[in-house]
């Protein structure tokens, strides 16, 4: 296979594992095999060295920590307002699975993190630049939240991915013999 054809490849490989999760809390059947999916998925991401969202990594946010099964609330998942000490509600949401029956709390005052871990410096000051024009309008209309929740979409990633790697290749030409110059530059 030629590169292109390793890209597209990889790119409905990665798509077809994801939609698979997301298919599989409405089959009760195949409810036990989440687990398994989640942790393909994970590897299939790392083997091709994608960076994910935090709100796709984080053992609580999207997926249960301990099964793998994406919550969908009233569904697989029971939601509960966490009560404080001396029966005071308190800010906190109280999730447990139906699956297996893990509990997890959220603060409702907390947002989930916008941006994930970068490795490029260069990568980072990009992003941290469309971050600050997200974070600008606190009340931001529906066609800046539907923009965002495009840029941060898995097949954007992944063309993000392809990009980077070409201009690395492109940079630094044909060889692939690292040099004291290469270390140094890092």
């Amino acid at each position: 296979m030629n590169r292109e054809q390793r890209e597209r490849f990889r790119d409905t490989h990665l798509r077809f594992q994801y939609d698979l999760l997301h298919y599989l809390p409405r089959s009760s059947s195949t409810a036990p095999l989440a687990g398994l999916y989640l942790k393909k998925f994970y590897n299939a991401t790392k083997r091709y060295q994608l960076q994910l969202p935090a709100q796709i990594v984080q053992a609580d946010a999207k997926f249960c920590g301990q099964c793998g099964i994406v919550r969908v609330a009233h569904h697989n998942l029971l939601v509960s307002k966490q009560q404080g000490s001396s029966g005071q509600p308190s800010n906190r949401l109280l999730y447990t699975c139906r699956q297996c029956g893990r509990e997890a709390s959220f603060n409702l005052g907390e947002d989930p993190p916008l941006e994930s871990p970068k490795t490029a410096e260069s990568d980072s000051t990009k992003v941290s630049a469309q971050a600050g024009k997200v974070q600008k309008s606190a009340g931001s209309s529906a066609k800046e939240r539907a923009k965002k929740r495009k840029q941060n979409s898995l097949s954007n990633l992944l063309s993000r991915k392809n990009a980077e790697q070409k201009n690395r290749t492109s940079g630094s030409g044909s060889s692939n013999i690292l040099s004291l110059e290469d270390f140094m530059q890092q």
